[in-house]
């Protein structure tokens, strides 16, 4: 009988480390390195990107310094690091492009009520979503393209050029990310839409 005692109690010390494990994810590993959530790890490398590259600031992303909200730019974040199907690494050139149309769409669309929006927010690549530009990208000229050595309308992830939402049923305010997120957007067309603030220099 003593022999049963112990297998249960060591049975018992199995299990409430086998549950310490699981409600304590930041417990050493066997191997004596720190285990670290790859989601926040990831958010944490994003949120940074955005921060030191004076994307957007740091206080965009608290609510009264104690935790985090609904901004425009926490949607963006939090969208581009756990819902966004493209899974772009923080070091892709157009990442941060694709963020600051995300803050774009967060910003102007509360209502849902973006009059054309194909495209935004899914796996496709922001040159394939409405209104976007982006740098050209060579191509084989062939008689189905007019023999165009390049083009500007593909479906993948480069740098904006153009962001023309003209009579799109824009509302809220500009966001100071169209001109911190984009290195080489050179125009904005918001005509006919009802949104406050000014278009960045």
């Amino acid at each position: 009988s003593m022999g049963i005692f112990v297998e249960e109690e060591i049975d018992e010390k199995n299990r409430n480390k086998n549950t310490s494990d699981i409600d304590s994810p930041d417990n050493n590993n066997s191997s004596g390195e720190t285990y670290v959530d790859p989601i926040q790890k990831r958010l944490a490398t994003f949120k940074k990107l955005i921060i030191d590259g004076n994307v957007s600031p740091e206080e965009a992303f608290a609510v009264d310094g104690k935790g985090f909200g609904g901004s425009p730019q926490q949607q963006a974040l939090d969208w581009i690091v756990l819902e966004d199907p493209a899974k772009l690494n923080a070091d892709h050139a157009a990442v941060l492009d694709r963020y600051g149309l995300a803050v774009l769409y967060y910003s102007t669309n509360t209502d849902k009520q973006w009059k054309e929006n194909t495209n935004w927010l899914s796996e496709r690549g922001i040159c394939s979503w409405h209104g976007i530009h982006c740098l050209p990208k060579e191509q084989i000229a062939t008689a189905e393209n007019k023999f165009a050595p390049t083009t500007t309308t593909y479906d993948q992830d480069n740098l904006v050029t153009a962001i023309n939402l003209e009579e799109n049923r824009l509302k809220g305010s500009i966001p100071d990310e169209l001109g911190t997120a984009f290195a080489s957007l050179q125009t904005i067309n918001f005509q006919n839409n009802e949104l406050t603030g000014t278009l960045p220099l």
